[in-house]
């Protein structure tokens, strides 16, 4: 009797124990299931920190150079009107903004025509904006090759599927989902990291648009001064 119950405890708790290590493997953490994507998971992966850096480093340049000092027209405008031309142009060369580095480049140029103060300044313009935008594209790239890239890893994984499942005729349910779901994970990080690089790109865009917009405004505000007579 008593040798029963031991053999019936030991029954139990080996199936306890088989039980459990399913459940003990089914707990994965975040970074053990993206390397289960295979071999393209590294190309993803070096492509988000490219991605990552491309992000920080022109968000601390557009930071510095798109910020509008709301009082410089007004400062110009007093310089002037007072005569002192060569204050009104060290306090914009004083700015570290394209803001400042662009009306300094429009009263460099006073005494030529209007036309030739707004070819000066367009052109300084461009040039801050050229810069702005340098490695922004970069960022558009990546937002359209990373889903391509995990697309393509799902499918290789896909073909090796069925590859082998020619080889041994083993059509289980297990080895097919087994497979598969590792195969998706390329296509999921593959759109976050796209996903992730399109959103930047649009951001960092609207606010080289929007400094654009601004600088606009204070081109026409210093032609209007400039035109203004006894300046």
């Amino acid at each position: 009797m008593l040798l029963n119950i031991l053999l019936q405890v030991t029954t139990d708790t080996s199936q306890l124990n088989k039980g459990a290590a399913p459940e003990a493997e089914a707990h994965q953490s975040f970074f053990e299931l993206l390397f289960k994507g295979g071999p393209i998971m590294i190309p993803l992966g070096l492509i988000f920190l490219f991605a990552l850096y491309l992000v920080i480093e022109r968000m601390l340049y557009l930071g510095q150079r798109t910020k509008i000092d709301r009082n410089l027209m007004n400062v110009v405008k007093d310089n002037l009107a007072s005569g002192n031309l060569k204050g009104a142009q060290q306090y914009c060369e004083r700015i570290p903004t394209a803001q400042g580095q662009i009306v300094a480049t429009g009263l460099n140029f006073l005494g030529a025509s209007l036309s030739d103060i707004d070819t000066a300044m367009n052109d300084r313009t461009g040039v801050e904006i050229s810069r702005m935008e340098g490695k922004l594209h970069y960022l558009s790239l990546i937002g359209r090759i990373a889903p391509m890239l995990g697309f393509v890893g799902t499918i290789v994984g896909i073909i090796n599927i069925f590859y082998k499942i020619s080889l041994d005729s083993n059509i289980s349910i297990s080895n097919i989902s087994d497979g598969l779901y590792q195969k998706m994970i390329t296509s999921g990080a593959g759109l976050v990291v796209g996903l992730l690089a399109f959103i930047a790109y649009q951001l960092l865009e609207g606010k080289v648009d929007r400094f654009a917009s601004q600088v606009e405004e204070d081109k026409l505000a210093l032609k209007e001064l400039l035109n203004k007579p006894g300046i």
